[in-house]
């Protein structure tokens, strides 16, 4: 009677072992692309998918339910996402060549995705808290992306369409939005939030505009709209010609 009680008790660890799963799947396609996969905790979920050359992914998890896919297509892409905590996801998708983009997620049910297409490129994600949602896009050569947000439930977008564009939003409090699209060339932009609630957006079309925006408190909104529009200097006031 014991050995079969004993059996039936190895049984079912071994079942709970089991049902306590991570699962990773690597798909290579070219020449020496590298890709290191680590998987602490339960269920958690990585993929990685390289299609080129020399494309470098690494994927860390640590906790439970974290999700994470990195899709490189092109040569000499490098994307890392580290995930601790649980139920947080990345997606990372790069086009191209010389892109890096990182995401560390710290928390629960963060979410994080970054796309790249072009060259040198380079997008940056921090999230240390609960809910946070961050989304960067790049279309061009050498634009630059930072995202931190510390806190819950706040969001952070921001879109580059050009070349060398830099965009920086920073966020520490709750429920706080951040928002940037750059179309053109030189422009930066710089957001900063602290407290909760607050909101901002900057526009920047054309070359070499800057922006700064700092909201310290709760419930600010802030605009900004910069474009490299024609000036009638007929219209500018005395000593106009």
């Amino acid at each position: 009677m014991k050995n079969v009680i004993l059996g039936i008790s190895v049984m079912l660890v071994s079942a709970g072992a089991f049902a306590q799963y991570n699962w990773s799947d690597v798909y290579q396609l070219g020449n020496t692309n590298a890709s290191d996969v680590s998987q602490v905790g339960q269920y958690n979920y990585a993929t990685v998918d390289q299609y080129g050359n020399s494309n470098d992914a690494m994927i860390d998890q640590v906790g439970g339910a974290n999700e994470a896919h990195i899709v490189q297509v092109g040569d000499e892409n490098s994307s890392s996402v580290s995930q601790d905590g649980c139920e947080n996801f990345a997606y990372t998708y790069q086009q191209g060549v010389g892109n890096e983009a990182v995401s560390e997620q710290i928390g629960s049910n963060n979410y994080s995705e970054q796309y790249q297409f072009g060259m040198g490129n380079y997008a940056n994600v921090y999230q240390n808290g609960g809910g946070n949602y961050a989304g960067q896009l790049q279309v061009g050569y050498y634009n630059a992306a930072y995202s931190t947000q510390i806190g819950c439930e706040n969001e952070s977008i921001q879109l580059q369409y050009g070349t060398i564009n830099l965009s920086v939003n920073y966020q520490v409090g709750d429920e706080n939005f951040a928002g940037s699209l750059q179309d053109g060339q030189d422009n930066w932009s710089f957001i900063t939030q602290l407290g909760d609630e607050n909101e901002a957006v900057t526009y920047q079309y054309g070359d070499v505009h800057t922006s700064y925006v700092y909201q310290e408190g709760n419930g600010n909104s802030s605009l900004v709209y910069q474009s490299n529009g024609p000036v009638d200097c007929h219209n500018c006031g005395c000593g106009s010609n």
